[in-house]
């Protein structure tokens, strides 16, 4: 990748790496050339090599180790393996923990299995895949449970195998309640339907089956302190507002799986809600001795523990739908309440634009316009719906050009018509995802009501009004209005006049172009023609929306384009919205790529450069969404590279962020603070100053703060999150490098001149901060790499 800054003609391009100082292959064996085996403990999961234990969080875990000569990778394998794989950093063989021996001389003996991913990020321990579904057993570590006691008010039952619901008809005080909540590190980014799932194995009154309501928890709680009184001061256990599902424990005599509905929850956490966990509740009646008995996290018997199942969470796309595609928005994708596009709590969009297969670019999408209703609501949130036909719901779902219809099963929609939502029935409904089938009422949608044409004129790309312009400038031919979708033909006239012209009355103004368009836009190169030649004059175009023309001569100022010669190309301006400069981030995050780059008079090709070998390149960026998101695998400093250029005329621009993306353990950060890798910086007489004083070492773990107190802190513990995971960091004490603590190595590599390589310890004017001249006036590159050892 490369970032500029610029020297008197002489353009410097910094490129930003992470690197690790390895040793020679011999050093996999010991000093008696004796293999150094690792091991594997399986009861606790944990790895050693050399008298170093590391505790396995999940499966694929990788860790590294560090020695005054050498760096080692580890990566635990223990959910179906068992063992350790251990190599040399960064080149070496890897070597497993089952083949102790006599030094091989690294020829190796291959490279460990790939780790279970679940869409593409690692399977955390106790959990596995099964299709698009992630399964948890939930042992202790992965979640807290308890049972709170109303008449046991002030005892903690956190550490019991079992949960108990027991009933009482005391509506204010509900005799017990089972509290659960899921750690953060085993929710994944994404599912249709999340399950939690109970064994039910004991019943109190034989042949009775009671009622239960599930809540979400609206405070926070720890297992090892819940009591009935810590949780609530007032006799009532939850809000009702905090309602998320319902049912009944019918009676069996044989033990059995229970599973209770938890995705609104789940739906909850992931729009940013806080994770309190569940809160199962008895219903009304019964007598007093009225109970079930579940076994918890902590029974002896793994295979009976409580269980979660993510539906869809390895194979749900974490691309939303633009908002101006959204139809409406449900809470779930099945058994759902509804709600308007604009509701911020729920998350499952109806995407017109996935439904139908193109965008909808008609104005003000939303507006009702007496046809285009979808579904009639309740309310604007948490509501039932009913079919467009009725007038009961005084909230109604609106959309663009659709026309929309009923059909009940079996009866399929009407030729031309999609199914858009289903329904439980035709009023007072809960509603579900399209491709589901468990309701039988289709809302049936057909596109392209009849348009409507308010206006055609001509605009700038930066969407402008404008009546002037420059021979190969990209412009923008527009009619506004409702129901623009399908073909749209664009045809551009050249007026007559001067010398020599024809009236227009004989024979009409010259056809100079056509252009099609399925949008109430089209762009056009300022006087080219069809036979690819370009000429002035003064412009106007007709659209033929419908079987409809419409002429843009007939609007006032912005109706005719001039075109004028010479050739005057403004410079595109490449620019970064997210994410924000400096931020911190963890390694497999969706971290979202925002930018608003433009250029009044050409559409632009946009490149996307994260700095980890990878590139995105997306076009007509002026005329469509060029956002897009990216993972980074590996920890370090990313320097993100935004360059624009005109998809015509070839000008660039470049913008830059920094960004830091952390991992679990030792994190090493190669950061140039001089040349700004970030701004365009102007330097003279070629000579620069480099300096990489600000690079660091953060030591991370999860939940806890790490402690290592020979290293010392810069500044205090913080965090580092997702929506799943945290991480807790302090940095190193840069004071420390060097006192026996540990060093930092530097790796200089440029395309002009010899090398640099040295360590912070040896020579800190040579290779942290120092001058570097440049003979060729050109673009140039460096890199830097940094390594971590550990005195």
């Amino acid at each position: 990748m490369r970032y500029k800054f610029i020297l008197f003609c002489l353009i410097f391009a910094v490129i930003i790496s992470l690197s690790l100082v390895s040793a020679s292959c011999v050093d996999i064996c010991d000093s008696q050339g004796v293999f150094a085996n690792p091991k594997y403990y399986g009861t606790q999961n944990i790895c050693e090599y050399k008298g170093v234990k590391f505790a396995c969080n999940s499966v694929g875990d990788s860790y590294i180790m560090y020695y005054p000569t050498a760096n080692w990778d580890i990566q635990c394998f223990g959910s179906s393996s068992n063992y350790c794989w251990v190599r040399n950093n960064p080149s070496g063989e890897w070597h497993n923990g089952v083949n102790a021996g006599t030094c091989n001389s690294c020829s190796g003996i291959g490279a460990p299995p790939p780790p279970e991913t679940c869409a593409g990020n690692p399977v955390p321990a106790g959990c596995s895949v099964s299709g698009e579904n992630l399964e948890c057993s939930l042992s202790e570590g992965m979640v807290e449970d308890a049972t709170i006691h109303c008449d046991s008010s002030s005892s903690n039952y956190g550490n019991d195998d079992s949960l108990k619901l027991y009933y009482n008809t005391d509506v204010g005080c509900s005799k017990t309640a089972v509290l659960l909540k899921l750690k953060d590190s085993i929710i994944p980014a994404s599912a249709n339907k999340v399950y939690l799932k109970l064994y039910y194995y004991f019943v109190y009154a034989g042949g009775v089956g009671r009622s239960y309501r599930v809540y979400k928890a609206n405070q926070d709680w720890s297992e090892s302190s819940i009591t009935w009184n810590s949780y609530t001061g007032n006799g009532k256990i939850y809000s009702d507002s905090d309602y998320i599902d319902e049912g009944t424990l019918p009676w069996e005599s044989t033990p059995y799986w229970k599973s209770f509905d938890i995705t609104s929850a789940f739906n909850y956490w992931k729009s940013g809600g806080q994770n309190n966990g569940i809160i199962i509740a008895p219903g009304l009646g019964g007598p007093v001795v009225d109970g079930n008995i579940f076994y918890s996290s902590e029974y002896s018997d793994a295979t009976k523990r409580p269980k979660i199942i993510f539906e869809g969470a390895c194979g749900v796309s974490s691309v939303s739908c633009p908002a101006e595609q959204v139809i409406m928005k449900l809470s779930e994708t099945t058994n759902s309440h509804g709600a308007l596009y604009s509701d911020t709590n729920y998350n499952v969009d109806i995407c017109y634009k996935d439904i139908f297969g193109s965008e909808y670019t008609g104005v003000n999408p939303h507006d009702c316009t007496g046809t285009n209703k979808v579904v009639g609501l309740n309310a604007a949130g948490n509501a039932h719906a009913e079919v467009p036909s009725r007038t009961s719901y005084l909230t109604n779902v609106c959309y663009g050009d659709l026309s929309c219809e009923m059909k009940t099963d079996p009866t399929p929609c009407s030729s031309g018509f999609t199914n858009v939502v289903r329904l439980s029935a035709e009023t007072n409904a809960h509603l579900e995802n399209a491709s589901y089938t468990n309701y039988p009422v289709k809302i049936c949608c057909k596109p392209g009501l009849a348009s409507v044409v308010s206006g055609a004129y001509w605009s700038n790309m930066i969407n402008v009004k404008i009546s002037l312009a420059d021979v190969k400038d990209t412009v923008k031919l527009n009619v506004a209005g409702a129901g623009l979708s399908g073909n749209i033909n664009y045809t551009i006239y050249k007026q007559c006049s001067g010398l020599g012209c024809i009236p227009a009355f004989f024979f009409g103004d010259k056809v100079i172009a056509t252009v099609n368009s399925s949008y109430g836009y089209a762009t056009w190169q300022a006087g080219k023609k069809n036979d690819g030649s370009f000429e002035t004059g003064d412009y106007y175009f007709k659209a033929k929306v419908s079987g409809i023309e419409y002429n843009s001569y007939d609007t006032p100022v912005y109706g005719v384009l001039t075109v004028n010669a010479p050739e005057r190309n403004s410079l595109p301006n490449a620019v970064i919205v997210k994410p924000d400069a400096e931020s911190k981030w963890l390694a497999g995050t969706n971290i979202n790529f925002n930018q608003a780059s433009y250029d009044e008079d050409d559409d632009l090709l946009v490149r996307w450069n994260f700095d980890d070998g990878n590139i995105t390149s997306l076009y007509n960026c002026m005329t469509s969404n060029c956002n897009t998101t990216h993972k980074y695998v590996s920890s370090g400093a990313k320097v993100i590279g935004l360059a624009a250029e005109e998809m015509l005329r070839g000008q660039k621009d470049y913008d830059y962020r920094r960004i830091f993306v952390y991992k679990e353990g030792i994190n090493v950060f190669a950061v140039i603070s001089s040349p700004d890798p970030t701004i365009g910086e102007k330097i003279y007489l070629g000579i620069v100053d480099f300096n990489a004083n600000l690079s660091y070492v953060a030591s991370c773990t999860v939940d806890v703060c790490p402690v290592i107190p020979a290293y010392g802190k810069s500044s205090g513990c913080y965090e580092v999150r997702n929506s799943t995971a945290l991480l807790k960091c302090y940095d190193l004490d840069n004071s420390k490098i060097g006192a026996g603590t540990f060093n930092l190595w530097f790796n200089w590599t440029f395309d002009e001149g010899p090398s640099l390589y040295g360590s912070w310890i040896e020579n800190y004017s040579k290779f942290v901060g120092f001058k570097r001249g440049f003979v060729l006036p050109r673009e140039h590159e460096a890199r830097l790499l940094v390594g971590y050892e550990k005195l």
